[in-house]
């Protein structure tokens, strides 16, 4: 970094806690049992699967998915983010074809005939408010927002009005009462699902403690680290530290939208290497929104890998970060609750600037 070319030191005691965080080895991938008893049950059944966050939920759905397209009915993966609909747009895509894929989600209309669409949960409500014998699969990801006060109906009408002959596909990291889940379902289907549980997280959560000035500390100094004010230029120290820790990508979690935007600001004189292709992969989006060309963050993520991501943004801009985060382009997204619910991105580290969010209701304790 051109600012800093001498590079933070670490906190010698976080040697233990880093060699802990290490790369996967790489070798041919094996389905995790969980993934084969889900597959094999939705030969004959429904099925609810309930596993941690990052242990292969998608891929059960992909391979179902793969097993389908030359099936009978059309393949509907919805979820309750635009953000996350767009992302599995693109993934699918790039596994079955272009021509195969649509994607609905009120913002975007693309494809809509394709035997796979990928689109919101209340996009499909709707139009199984017309009626749709032709859907062969439903895939519902992100099912516990079946519990959500706000949403939770759009879920609850989506598997009341799914033809008889659908087959359904719950996916979900936090179902608490999925047993509870599966006796009402059988009720309403006239035919129970099959649970299928995994509670092993296979990635583990490990933490780390960050000062007033930035620097990374051990968890063991919890109790004695004194609370102060936060110092001018704690962020930028915190990221040097996280790349000096490989560390990098972090998604920065910020409550609210002026607090991103400010820190990409903060962020903004940091430089990282691969600007040029950077550049060449916005450049695709800019095609598609040549508004893009004038965003006032377009320099910060060419020449320091660094992006804010709130719902305060444009679409096009949020689904340029997504992707280039997702290509492993950006360095740290400055970002509200935007990418908190299944984006699959490719970060390290989650950067807790606080344990509240804002809600109409007042801040909420994560």
């Amino acid at each position: 970094m051109k600012s800093h070319e001498a590079g933070p030191s670490l906190h010698p005691g976080l040697s233990a806690t880093l060699i802990e965080i290490g790369e996967v080895p790489a070798g041919p991938f094996v389905p995790a049992r969980f993934q084969e008893e889900a597959l094999a049950a939705l030969a004959a059944h429904d099925v609810l699967v309930s596993a941690p966050t990052g242990s292969g939920k998608t891929w059960i759905a992909q391979e179902a998915i793969r097993a389908r397209v030359a099936g009978s009915g059309q393949t509907w993966y919805t979820t309750p983010l635009k953000a996350l609909s767009n992302q599995k747009f693109r993934q699918f895509q790039g596994i079955f074809g272009e021509d195969s894929v649509g994607l609905l989600t009120g913002e975007r209309k693309i494809n809509a005939k394709a035997p796979i669409v990928v689109g919101t949960t209340e996009i499909l409500r709707n139009i199984l408010y017309g009626g749709s014998d032709g859907i062969g699969f439903i895939v519902l990801d992100e099912a516990h927002y079946l519990g959500d006060a706000e949403r939770g109906t759009a879920w609850e009408e989506v598997l009341m009005l799914a033809p008889p002959q659908a087959r359904l596909l719950l996916l979900s990291a936090s179902i608490p009462n999925a047993g509870e889940l599966a006796a009402w379902l059988g009720h309403v289907r006239g035919r129970p699902p099959q649970v299928v549980r995994e509670d092993e997280r296979p990635v583990p959560l490990r933490f780390l403690l960050a000062d007033a000035r930035g620097r990374l500390l051990p968890p063991a100094l919890s109790g004695r680290t004194r609370r102060e004010e936060r110092r001018r230029g704690w962020l930028e120290e915190l990221v040097r530290q996280l790349d000096v820790g490989h560390l990098l990508p972090a998604i920065l979690f910020f409550p609210s939208r002026r607090e991103c935007d400010q820190a990409a600001r903060e962020l903004a004189p940091l430089r990282q290497p691969g600007a040029e292709e950077r550049a060449r992969a916005l450049g695709r989006w800019e095609r598609e929104y040549p508004t893009l060309m004038g965003h006032a963050f377009r320099h910060t993520l060419i020449q320091s890998g660094i992006a804010p991501h709130h719902a305060g943004h444009l679409m096009g801009w949020r689904l340029a970060v997504e992707d280039l985060l997702a290509r492993g382009l950006v360095r740290a997204v400055a970002a509200t609750t935007t990418l908190a619910s299944g984006l699959d991105v490719p970060a390290r580290t989650v950067v807790l600037s606080t344990l509240v969010r804002n809600s109409p209701e007042g801040p909420v304790a994560l």
